[in-house]
């Protein structure tokens, strides 16, 4: 595994690969952060990276963490399934919705920006008099509404979808 540290606050981490690929995801990674900026009305807080696991793998999924920090990994198994989902780029529709769950889960405002500077992303609960107040409070979303919104997303950038695949 190679780990990259581009001249942006992003660290990437792939196998060699993905050489070749990095270049592309830097530049759609840019695009993207810059479209959501704009539509989430906020900036993440922190650097986020992402993982790119070896082609030696079946899973065909990622994910999308705010803690510890903001972290995305793609795993390569769904790349050859790209037919079934309507989309262009597997790559690019990753990167659209992973990224858009950071943006989703992430704001920060309020009491929640005030503990994230001491406290960092925290992934229990700290109490104020006695009530619970969360580092990330829309982590508590229902998922149906998260996932909803990150296929939105990945469908409204021209890539494709499921919502396109009838």
């Amino acid at each position: 595994f190679k780990k990259l540290v581009t001249p942006s606050p992003e660290v990437f981490i792939f196998p060699e690969e993905y050489k070749t690929l990095i270049p592309q995801v830097v530049k759609e990674q840019k695009k993207i952060e810059g479209l959501y900026e704009k539509s989430f009305s906020w900036k993440l807080d922190e650097k986020t990276s992402l993982v790119l696991a070896s082609n030696n793998n079946q899973i065909a999924n990622a994910f999308a963490t705010v803690y510890y920090n903001n972290l995305n990994l793609y795993y390569n198994g769904g790349a050859s399934v790209y037919d079934s989902f309507a989309i262009r780029s597997w790559l690019f529709t990753l990167l659209a919705h992973e990224g858009a769950h950071l943006y989703q889960l992430n704001p920060k405002k309020g009491l929640a920006e005030t503990y994230h500077k001491y406290l960092g992303n925290s992934v229990v609960p700290h109490f104020l008099f006695f009530i619970p107040v969360f580092v990330t409070p829309n982590i508590l979303l229902p998922t149906w509404l998260v996932e909803g919104n990150s296929v939105l997303n990945e469908s409204r950038l021209g890539n494709g979808g499921r919502l396109y695949s009838g």
